[in-house]
């Protein structure tokens, strides 16, 4: 039986002929069609991946890996190295100062707890703080990432990543694959042509899979609370 990661319902507007009775100037019943716009719900759902899926993934993956290699991709350890000796982009300065806003977070939150609620002032005090702290280790992650997606590690996931996308986003309603192809070349191109379009209903599916792709990668036990959040974020919604 198919187990979805997570499912969602879209409306997307159609155009649909509307069949009306009327009588002409003869006195005869004619038919009349016109065109209306009606908005119908469409359910989406991403895949969960079977253990058969999985192995041929991590199969793959090694093959993208190797590929990156041959092509002259540096392993992350390599290349965090080589960045951090240089100065870089994210230098053994940054490194140092993440692991000082995890220490220093976990104090100011325990800080947090134990003071008051009466104490108003220094609870909002040391609420800035940790937001600033947070803040600022986002903004050295974002380097550490910029970092990944050059490696030969960062090469193959995103090669597996638009696999699982192309194969496992699935039209519900339709019981079809949402990117059509005989080859994963003409899949991809799909992907491609919705990203590069103009219709914004297939552009937020695409949006919404994307996300759900990555995030699955990144934990195969995410929640659907969690994916719900960020999928409300993405459609624009509180």
């Amino acid at each position: 039986m198919v187990k979805n990661v997570y499912e969602f319902e879209l409306e997307k507007e159609v155009l649909t002929d509307q069949i009306e009775k009327t009588v002409n100037e003869n006195g005869e019943e004619v038919s009349v069609t016109r065109k209306i716009k009606q908005k119908i719900p469409v359910k989406f759902g991403f895949r969960r991946p079977t253990k058969n899926q999985k192995d041929d993934l991590d199969l793959e993956h090694k093959v993208f890996y190797s590929q990156a290699i041959q092509k002259g991709v540096l392993p992350m350890a390599i290349l965090q190295r080589q960045i951090s000796d240089s100065n870089g982009v994210f230098s053994k300065k940054d490194q140092e100062r993440q692991a000082a806003i995890i220490v220093d977070y976990a104090d100011k939150q325990k800080a947090f707890v134990a003071t008051p609620e009466e104490d108003k002032e220094t609870k909002s005090k040391l609420l800035t703080e940790l937001q600033d702290l947070m803040i600022e280790f986002d903004e050295i992650s974002r380097k550490e990432l910029s970092i990944y997606n050059q490696s030969a590690e960062g090469y193959a996931r995103t090669k597996i990543n638009s696999i699982l996308l192309i194969d496992n986003s699935w039209n519900l309603t339709d019981n079809t694959p949402v990117f059509n192809g005989k080859t994963r070349e003409e899949k991809l191109e799909k992907v491609e042509e919705i990203d590069q379009g103009s219709d914004e209903f297939d552009r937020q599916v695409l949006k919404i899979f994307l996300y759900v792709s990555n995030a699955y990668m990144n934990n195969d036990r995410i929640s659907k609370e969690d994916l719900d959040k960020s999928v409300r974020l993405i459609l624009g919604e509180s």
